[in-house]
């Protein structure tokens, strides 16, 4: 196949993008937490230091990728 690097690259991509999404709504559907713990608030700073931007760009740019390799191995 065509571009099989690139297509493995996107697949990298969206697995963490999936993986960082999945760990989020883990943590923020606990409804046992309480907020005001430190120890809380610690496991939550990885959340906040995420760039929205960035990840809605990694996405579509995966996205993207993998659309190209599709067009050009599946014709």
């Amino acid at each position: 196949m065509k571009n099989s690097d690139s297509a493995l690259n996107c697949y990298l991509q969206l697995k963490w993008f999936y993986e960082i999404a999945q760990k989020s709504a883990s943590l923020l559907s606990m409804t046992g937490l309480y907020w005001q713990n430190p120890l809380v608030k610690e496991m939550m700073d990885p959340l906040s230091s995420l760039d929205h931007d960035a990840l809605k760009e990694s996405l579509s740019t995966a996205n993207r990728l993998m659309r190209e390799f599709a067009m050009e191995n599946y014709k």
